[in-house]
């Protein structure tokens, strides 16, 4: 496997297990939201939460691909670019 294609592979794996980690915490923080001393933390831990997610799961491998410069390769470039052009294959 090349390495454009294990850095979409890895990010694809790991994207379930963290989606269902940080939706628990989200929905655990929930009930927290209406209490007027812990409310503001509540409310502040969700929305960390979810950026800390989207980070993680875009930005993350990203930054890794632009780190060690991988790019794509020709071959799959090509092949999206002649599915884009004629995705029935006619």
């Amino acid at each position: 496997m090349d390495s454009y294609q294990a850095v979409v592979e890895a990010t694809v794996q790991r994207a379930r297990p963290v989606l269902l980690t940080a939706l628990a915490a989200v929905l655990a923080f929930i009930p927290l939201t209406t209490s007027v001393f812990w409310g503001s933390m509540a409310c502040t831990l969700i929305g960390g939460t979810a950026a800390g997610t989207v980070l993680t799961l875009l930005f993350l491998p990203a930054l890794y691909a632009i780190w060690f410069r991988i790019r794509r390769p020709a071959t799959h470039a090509l092949a999206e670019a002649s599915l884009l052009a004629d995705p029935y294959g006619a």
